[in-house]
């Protein structure tokens, strides 16, 4: 299941098993395939950052950011 780990303004962070094996690009047109509607609506997201990471290499920048 995906964790959403933050939603700042045009920015948002994706922590997911579903991305091991898969190139960020692949991810990334995961995750614009399930806001396409909202991506495509008038006045809805125009623009938007992803950081899309499987738990382990969140845990591997975690550890490089507190050493």
């Amino acid at each position: 299941m995906p964790i959403v780990k933050s939603l700042l303004r045009d920015r948002l962070n994706i922590v997911s098993d579903v991305f091991k094996s898969k190139m960020q690009p692949a991810r990334h047109r995961m995750v614009y395939g399930l806001l396409r509607e909202e991506l495509e609506r008038p006045g809805g997201i125009h623009a938007l950052q992803l950081k899309t990471k499987t738990p382990e290499e969140n845990e591997k920048q975690h550890g490089r950011e507190q050493g």
